[in-house]
């Protein structure tokens, strides 16, 4: 889940199969459209509430362009589950646009710049190993949003 600018709350509906809900500060409740995607697992906003998700059926992390959502476009991934660069869940946006995701099938965290075409791991990414650079079922990831690099 998360808070745009307008105070709205995004929020996913795994168990329920509703890809994204907003609740307006009045509590009253949107499903996005054109979103018709299954196991929608994750969400985050950037400054300008552009809404990013991940879907774990899909493995990919897409970006519904605002204010009124009609643009959707994937960030990064191929499609495909597997140990390369796109088994991605739980994405985080920075202030220049580049999103940080969870790689959770290799253990490590990629960043994908704005219109790349590959993700770089910048944490983990040799497996499940007990060591202080790896990672062990990273779960949640949170960039600070004015920060450019």
């Amino acid at each position: 889940m998360t808070i745009d600018t307008q105070q709205n709350l995004i929020v996913t509906d795994y168990v329920n199969n509703i890809p994204l809900r907003k609740f307006l500060p009045n509590g009253t409740a949107v499903i996005y459209p054109p979103i018709q995607y299954a196991n929608v697992f994750d969400v985050t906003v950037d400054w300008y509430d552009n809404i990013y998700f991940s879907s774990d059926s899909l493995c990919i992390v897409q970006k519904l362009a605002m204010p009124n959502g009609s643009l959707l476009t994937t960030v990064a991934a191929n499609g495909t589950r597997g140990k390369g660069l796109n088994e991605l869940d739980s994405p985080s946006v920075n202030g220049i646009g580049a999103v940080y995701i969870i790689d959770w099938g290799v253990e490590r965290i990629q960043k994908w710049l704005p219109n790349a075409m590959a993700g770089t791991t910048v944490a983990g990414g040799n497996g499940y190993v007990l060591h202080l650079n790896q990672l062990g079922g990273p779960s949640a990831i949170l960039v600070h949003t004015e920060n450019s690099e």
